[in-house]
């Protein structure tokens, strides 16, 4: 009878370590699907924006392809620029809506992306209504959905939005950093909330205890606009490349370990804007001061 208890218990603490194993890598998994729906939101923005530039100007082409994605992801403006943009052209930017009905690949990809995102927000506990089927049913109302078909293979969907944002890179020739700086007017965050916050108490640890710079100095230094447009740009290659498919980022983030072999890319970059630091601190403040931010000079 004992044996019997001890198999019962043993059977018992597997069966817990393998939820908790599920659910931690569920998470991860989620995490990574999101930022590749983000991926495919960019490579919209640049596919509209270069069919934009011909007809309005290059100028008004970027704040267009960002109020046009922006509605197809039911995104809020990413910036007062671009509210003001959406506000005083929402009939161009309605017209624009109603003439990808007729572009069957932007409709496929946009369908696609929605989907996913979709089922991304009810693994994540989302089961409001108008949350989860809003985005969708605003795309049938423009006539852009696509009917019909299933939710597509997550693995297949995150290869193809890295494939479609590499194509339009190389079509522009531009840098991760630079499509990060141009495409801010897009609504939405490429993390979570909490990722992102997680992400920056990292990088202000690290400078700060392991670069030999001050508490002041790291905060300083994080409000780089330079050093965050890197980081856009390395955080991509680090959650692509440098993390497993399963591994959620807070379980290096949040602890802040900062030995791990998965840190070494961000780290890397870390060290080189520290040894900037006394170049850059002027700069910096300045920069500070004229967004009305207090760290700026007085």
């Amino acid at each position: 009878m004992i044996y019997v208890l001890i198999l019962v218990g043993v059977m018992g603490i597997i069966g817990v370590l393998y939820y908790y194993l599920f659910i931690y890598m569920k998470k991860g998994l989620l995490r990574r699907v999101g930022s590749a729906v983000d991926m495919v939101k960019v490579a919209i923005y640049y596919r509209l924006r270069r069919r934009f530039e011909a007809e309005y100007g290059e100028d008004q082409a970027r704040f267009l392809a960002a109020a046009v994605t922006n509605e197809l992801f039911s995104l809020p403006p990413g910036s007062p620029d671009a509210q003001a943009f959406l506000e005083s052209h929402r009939e161009t930017v309605q017209r624009e809506l109603c003439n990808l009905k007729n572009d069957d690949e932007t409709r496929d990809t946009v369908t696609q992306a929605i989907r996913v995102q979709q089922s991304v927000a009810y693994g994540q506990g989302v089961r409001n209504g108008k949350a989860l089927l809003g985005p969708m049913n605003k795309l049938m109302a423009l006539g852009i959905l696509v009917p019909g078909g299933d939710v597509p293979d997550r693995t297949e969907f995150m290869q193809r939005a890295s494939e479609l944002y590499e194509s339009v890179q190389e079509q522009r020739g531009d840098t991760r950093r630079e499509m990060a700086q141009t495409s801010q007017h897009i609504g939405g965050d490429a993390d979570t909330a909490d990722v992102v916050l997680n992400f920056v108490r990292y990088c202000k640890a690290y400078l700060s205890e392991r670069c030999d710079l001050s508490e002041d100095e790291a905060q300083i230094l994080v409000l780089d606009p330079e050093l965050g447009a890197d980081i856009d740009e390395v955080k991509q290659e680090w959650l692509w490349k440098d993390l497993g498919l399963g591994t959620d980022p807070d379980t290096l983030l949040v602890p802040k370990l900062f030995d791990a072999p998965e840190m070494g890319r961000i780290n890397s970059l870390l060290d080189r804007y520290a040894s900037e630091y006394s170049h850059r601190e002027e700069r910096i403040k300045r920069y500070l001061k004229s967004i009305g931010h207090p760290l700026g000079y007085p």
